[in-house]
């Protein structure tokens, strides 16, 4: 059976990762999660301990971090697999990016030796460009890397452990400033796209929209609802003419997405993603892309 090790077992995705962990447990999925004392939990020993004793390592570490425990990993246990949750790995071609829902990636991670677990909002824009690339190809206006612009809204829990409902939420983040998600949008997207963000202040759900030149609403969401028909855990709706909402909680707790496609007055249409920023955003995925790797079906 599989031993799995959290690296980080402190932080907002690895605490909310074992509740994951412990069902996969019960259910005989892995046979048991090595655990370290908190007092002891930057103590290398201890670390490469555990790491030797597992057969998957999950790292849930600041980026800065992330390299010297894989090199730990390496010494101790080269045979171990790896899923890391930061950003160091994820447009590095040695490693496979942890999205299933895109084409052919499924049998990719169950054989993967290192996964990159995709970023919170990256994962929205990623499957939101995945479909507009593909539409804009089956609509005859394929265009190389077109130009994206997407904004996101994510809870609190999005911005850490330390944040809470009352910092100064809501509010814009790195205005001015490059997303560190961009590189992986770009890169499994194919678009060329650009990202703002708001932190609210709610705990958990995010949210993610574009608006693109296609004027056939109705076309782009049958195109759509083509693309992920065989993905259970996600859902696309053109929506209605009454109620054309979309709730940033309404898949909170849950792996699911859930995209809305509606037109817009200006021949144009937008699409919004919604999901967990702690389920299908991070922790989730992990879960889903752990039980991938060792052969389960989601």
């Amino acid at each position: 059976m599989t031993k799995v090790y959290v690296d980080g077992a402190y932080g907002t995705v690895a605490i909310e990762l074992k509740g994951h962990l412990l069902r996969l447990c019960e259910n005989g999925v892995i046979s048991e999660i090595i655990e370290i004392p908190y007092e002891k939990s930057k103590d290398v020993n201890y670390r490469a301990g555990a790491m030797a004793a597992a057969d998957i390592v999950i790292l849930c570490l600041p980026e800065d971090q992330v390299k010297f425990a894989v090199q730990i990993v390496e010494r101790v246990n080269p045979h171990a697999r790896i899923i890391d949750t930061s950003t160091e790995y994820r447009v590095n071609r040695n490693w496979i990016y942890g999205m299933p829902e895109l084409e052919g990636m499924p049998q990719i991670i169950k054989n993967a030796h290192r996964v990159a677990n995709p970023g919170c909002l990256a994962t929205g824009c990623v499957l939101l460009s995945k479909a507009i690339a593909y539409a804009m190809s089956f609509l005859g206006k394929e265009e190389p890397y077109p130009k994206v612009n997407f904004f996101g809204l994510a809870g609190y829990s999005a911005a850490g452990k330390h944040a809470t409902k009352k910092d100064h939420y809501p509010q814009l983040t790195q205005m001015g400033q490059s997303h560190k998600h961009l590189p992986e949008i770009a890169w499994y997207g194919l678009v060329d796209p650009s990202l703002t963000a708001m932190i609210g202040d709610w705990e958990r759900g995010m949210l993610v929209q574009t608006t693109v030149d296609i004027e056939d609403t109705y076309r782009l969401c049958a195109i759509l609802e083509r693309l992920y028909s065989r993905h259970r855990n996600i859902s696309v709706e053109l929506a209605p003419d009454d109620c054309s909402k979309l709730s940033v909680k309404s898949c909170n707790f849950t792996n699911n997405v859930k995209i809305l496609v509606t037109p817009q007055p200006n021949k144009t249409t937008t699409l919004a993603i919604a999901y967990d920023n702690l389920g299908k955003g991070s922790a989730g995925a992990v879960a889903q892309n752990l039980k991938i790797m060792l052969g389960y079906v989601d």
